[in-house]
Parts: C-alpha cells; structure tokens; sequence
C-alpha cells in the first residue's frame, strides 16, 4: 500500500501519472517510461520519466476539453536529472501558449497561468528535453479551468474509506 496526494485537475488523463502503462502521453523523439523508484517519485507510486533520443524529444498529454478565451492554471512537478526540462502549454492547435524551462535537479512546482484565443476550446501539455538524452522525470501534470470549482476524483478512488482528506497546498520556494 501506498498514500498518494493526488491533486485536483481537470485533465488530462494520468495527470497524476500513476497509471502503470504510458499509453496516456505520447512520445516524440523520447522513450516514456513508468518509474517506480522511491528517488524518482515525487508522491505516490509513480513517475513519468521521459528520455530524449534526439534533441527537443518530448511527451504530450491528450486534449483537456475548455472554454473559448477560457482562462486556466497549468501545473507541473519536474525534475531535469540530465540536461533541460521545459513544461509547456499547447493550444488545441498545437501552439505554443506559454513555456517554462529548468534545470534543476531537485522536485520543482511549476504554475503557469493561460489564456485561449476566442477559436480556441482545448489546450495540452508538453514535457519537454532540449538535447540528446537529456532525462526529465515528471511527477504530476495537470490543468485547472478556473471558472470551474467541480473535480472528478481519480477511478481508483471508488470507497469512501479510500479519501483520507482534502488539503490545500501553498509553496513558497522558487526553484
């Protein structure tokens, strides 16, 4: 058994990244890969580790489903072991809405703030490398709509006895 902190998103699907497979985020010019190491794992039972098998390789969630001109909170939790991560947010269309670079090898909470365009109605989020097997492991990736205060618990969570509580969480230091 395991405790797992799972935080509240509107998307995508395995934000909390601790489906066993990878087959929710696609790979590009990257190996995807589940890790169970203790080290590795930011919260729960699993990370996303995603390794580059050629520069700017990265890992991309499915489409998470919002307003036009809907403005929503992109998060992530990273780790660069080797090389540069970037967190970035996509529009349906595949472009860039806002990016976020790091090198830090210790956990780092990234929270970005998006606008859509008015033809806009989804947005993704990328899990970038810059260079040739630059390793990023992923904790949780996930997007709030912020004109949308109802959440869909996990489908492991399927007992009352399986929610210990929900908390509120603010970090103070910038990586």
């Amino acid at each position: 058994f395991v405790e797992c902190a799972v935080p509240l998103s509107h998307g995508p699907t395995d934000a909390d990244m601790q489906l066993t497979s990878t087959s929710n985020w696609t790979g590009a010019n990257s190996t995807l890969a589940k890790q169970t190491t203790v080290a590795e794992v930011f919260m729960g039972s699993r990370s996303l580790s995603v390794t580059l098998t050629a520069a700017a390789g990265y890992a991309e969630s499915g489409l998470v489903n919002m307003g036009q001109s809907e403005e929503g909170v992109a998060f992530a939790i990273g780790k660069a072991d080797t090389g540069t991560g970037i967190f970035r947010i996509l529009d349906g269309g595949g472009n860039t809405i806002e990016s976020v670079s790091f090198t830090q090898e210790h956990w780092l909470l990234i929270r970005k703030q998006f606008n859509l365009d008015a033809t806009d109605e989804q947005a993704r989020l990328r899990l970038l490398g810059t260079d040739n097997n630059d390793q990023i492991d992923w904790g949780p990736d996930w997007i709030v709509r912020q004109n949308e205060p109802f959440f869909y618990l996990p489908s492991w969570i399927d007992e009352r006895f399986k929610v210990k509580g929900v908390a509120r969480a603010r970090f103070r230091q910038a990586g």
